[in-house]
């Protein structure tokens, strides 16, 4: 009786050694490969990337949508132009700032799909719904850029794109140039021609009239 009980303490403690030595390989895995590996695909993303790509001048339509509110602006030939909720010649400066400021959106922090599902909501980092967003055409591939609201630290915010559910903290910059009134985004200028072209003035005030000619000589 008592070799069979020396045969069970040594059957136990064979047991007790493997189990010991299976969980300690576990946790060694997890803290040498699979940690250093996801670590490294969200240093990745953090360090230095970008929200989304895509090629500035090949976009060929842009909508901001603030609330129930819309500004769709849309290039031509002629240029870019407003459509809604006023029609007029756009600014091309505030285009190509909007779209710069879009193609090099740097991330700062990102919350992974997995990591939101588990510990968070969309109302607390404003995406129920997002009250404002920025969508991008460029020929078929359109681009939705979601912003939430303001994320820890200054002058950030959480962002989405189109239908992914990681959440990513950028800086505001391009979401304070999109909430200007729709106005500011007309062009300014009275023509859309370079002055060096113009070889004829007439200016009218009343009665009186001024006309100038480019000479030839000049």
């Amino acid at each position: 009786a008592r070799g069979d009980g020396l045969a069970a303490q040594t059957q136990m403690s064979r047991f007790a050694t493997w189990f010991f030595a299976v969980t300690a390989l576990v946790l060694l895995g997890f803290i040498f490969i699979y940690k250093p590996l996801a670590g490294s695909t969200r240093d990745r993303r953090i360090s230095g990337g970008v929200a989304v790509e895509f090629d500035p001048a090949a976009v060929d339509a842009i909508e901001i949508l603030r609330g129930p509110e819309s500004l769709l602006m849309k290039k031509s030939d002629a240029g870019w132009w407003i459509e809604s909720p006023l029609k007029d010649r756009a600014s091309s400066g505030e285009i190509e700032k909007l779209l710069e400021l879009a193609s090099n959106l740097r991330i700062l922090d990102v919350i992974s799909d997995a990591e939101f599902k588990k510990n968070f909501k969309n109302a607390r980092f404003g995406f129920s719904p997002p009250p404002n967003r920025l969508r991008l055409a460029s020929g078929k591939r359109e681009i939705e850029l979601l912003f939430g609201g303001e994320a820890a630290g200054e002058n950030r915010v959480y962002l989405r794109v189109g239908k992914s559910r990681d959440t990513m903290v950028v800086s505001d910059e391009i979401l304070n140039l999109m909430l200007r009134p729709p106005g500011e985004f007309r062009d300014p200028r009275l023509a859309d021609f370079p002055a060096h072209l113009v070889e004829k003035v007439r200016i009218e005030t009343g009665e009186s009239k001024i006309a100038a000619a480019l000479s030839p000589y000049t």
